[in-house]
């Protein structure tokens, strides 16, 4: 069964943007009566029923709801882009597949890449969230400095680790207790430095490894996502 995802849910049915309903109509070329599945990236799974075909947007009738509820962690991924942004880009597929609550671009002293295309890198989200079929889609911030970032970012009873490779013998994330909400920060190609490790352990960031490995930047995200993912099964 093809599946769409809808930010518009209205008495009348849920309503497809433009894009969606042109791959609908278009591309897959639905009939009125057939049969989808929808979700809006809020918890809800819908089936419904193709019912009208508008200008630029088709509706559909909804036959059954299905809700589930969010992750029991909340894992924000505070991530520096690649200087090679498909790599970043591969990462925001497979963190979604995994299992991800919030992903923030994250410059820092090393980054080689400090701009990036947020509506670009949603519609990658989206794509993935579909494909996998998970229930909630990540949010995607604009980017920010390190500094800002540990300045603004707060959230009670949090869990916070920020992995680099600047000292050895660091706890791995695997073995770290974790509460119901967890960041965590990933550096760029050339690690944090000195100063971005000390101001991110002042704010109650605690510095953990991710193996013995010298990791790229989008595989150390991941492996952290896996990690707390293979945690709260």
């Amino acid at each position: 069964m093809h599946v769409f995802y809808t930010e518009t849910i209205t008495p009348q049915g849920l309503l497809l943007s433009e894009e969606e309903s042109r791959h609908a109509i278009k591309v897959l070329r639905l009939e009125t009566g057939d049969e989808a599945r929808v979700l809006d990236g809020k918890g809800n799974f819908y089936r419904g029923s193709l019912a009208a075909v508008l200008k630029k947007q088709c509706v559909f009738d909804v036959l059954e709801k299905q809700t589930l509820p969010q992750r029991k962690v909340q894992l924000t991924m505070a991530v520096s882009p690649t200087r090679q942004i498909d790599r970043f880009e591969w990462f925001l597929e497979k963190a979604t597949e995994l299992g991800v609550e919030r992903i923030v671009p994250l410059i820092t002293h090393h980054s080689e890449r400090k701009v990036i295309k947020t509506e670009r890198c949603r519609k990658i989200l989206v794509s993935a969230m579909k494909q996998s079929m998970q229930a909630y889609l990540p949010e995607i911030t604009e980017t920010t400095s390190l500094k800002n970032f540990l300045k603004q970012h707060s959230q009670p009873n949090e869990s916070r680790f920020i992995a680099h490779c600047r000292a050895d013998n660091l706890p791995h994330l695997m073995h770290e207790e974790i509460s119901g909400a967890v960041t965590v920060l990933i550096g760029p190609e050339g690690d944090f430095d000195e100063s971005e490790v000390k101001a991110a352990l002042a704010a109650g960031f605690k510095a953990v490894s991710l193996g013995n490995a010298r990791l790229r930047t989008e595989t150390a995200a991941i492996a952290a996502v896996h990690c707390l993912a293979l945690k709260t099964l």
